[in-house]
């Protein structure tokens, strides 16, 4: 299975990029991904080095999430020039970062819209893109500049996917960094979407392409603090109204959104979402704007309001 899976997206990605050679840093944690995204780039022709290669059901004893403080490593290796980019799985393989010159490491807030603005102009993208409430609104405005529409969900992938199937979107994501796609399989896919980064990377340029996007719709700053708590969709909810009152106050509102949680979106393209995890027994809030400063404004009030509460 492992080579007719390898062979069917190294065709796919051949026919559409003529990519120039990279030197790919490739690193699957110690996770399922050992051997499959560096085998397909090194069919594609890149050349790759693949370390944390052996898998380990412990991870090298760290967590197999490829955020920034569990891959400083590759980010490293970009920025000293030892490799063009680096690409990272997280332990089961369906989510993806990257690190590129220019822009360090990449989460999914800022990987989606390049390969939205990418897809759609290899005829990929047609019906609309899908992303999660808690996943950045840069996708809503590079989508816009498309003609294509955005369908919101709650987060979970396969709500992206449900999208997908109704026939509402060619491409879709989360914030955590799974992204999925109509044309492949129906579920997130960290090792196709790692190749399609590199192909990317090596062609159109990933800086270039986010520099083009960043100029005309502003860079966006994001933060997300987890808190712990007991029956957090609960809490939530008991608190929704305290919630809308403070948010209110925080700018000049254009609308609530509840689809999952509570989100505030503001007519500066700034928002604030709260939500319980459905996986584990903490409450995210989310902001993004287009300052820090602005970030914090938006996140610090709800967080008080969350502790309070938990309190007592």
């Amino acid at each position: 299975i492992r080579d007719e899976y390898i062979d069917s997206i190294t065709s796919w990605f051949s026919a559409r990029f003529k990519p120039r050679r990279l030197r790919v840093l490739v690193d699957p944690l110690h996770g399922a991904a050992v051997g499959y995204t560096a085998e397909a780039l090194r069919r594609l022709g890149f050349e790759v080095t693949e370390v944390n290669s052996d898998q380990d059901p412990n991870f090298g004893g760290k967590a197999p999430n490829p955020e920034y403080e569990y891959i400083k490593d590759d980010v490293d290796a970009v920025v000293n020039g030892r490799f063009d980019m680096a690409i990272a799985n997280d332990g089961d393989g369906d989510r993806v970062a990257m690190v590129v010159k220019g822009l360090g490491h990449l989460d999914a807030n800022r990987i989606i819209p390049v390969f939205l603005r990418v897809l759609w102009g290899l005829g990929m993208v047609k019906r609309g893109v899908a992303r999660t409430v808690a996943t950045t609104h840069l996708i809503d405005d590079v989508a816009a500049s498309l003609s294509i529409k955005v369908v919101e969900t709650p987060v979970g992938i396969k709500y992206i996917v449900d999208a997908m199937n109704r026939g509402e979107a060619d491409i879709g994501g989360e914030e955590s960094g799974g992204l999925a796609y109509s044309w492949h399989i129906p579920e997130k896919d960290g090792v196709y979407s790692g190749v399609m980064g590199a192909c990317i990377e090596a062609s159109e340029g990933i800086s270039k392409v986010y520099g083009e996007l960043t100029s005309r719709f502003g860079e966006r700053r994001f933060r997300r603090v987890d808190i712990k708590a007991n029956d957090a969709k609960a809490l939530v909810n008991r608190l929704s109204q305290e919630l809308k009152r403070a948010m209110v106050n925080m700018g000049e509102l254009d609308k609530f959104i509840e689809i999952d949680g509570l989100k505030a979106v503001y007519r500066d393209k700034s928002w604030v979402l709260v939500r319980g995890s459905g996986t584990e027994p903490v409450i995210r809030i989310y902001s993004e704007a287009l300052s820090d400063g602005r970030v914090n404004k938006l996140i610090e009030p709800v967080v008080s309001i969350i502790n309070r509460a938990i309190a007592g």
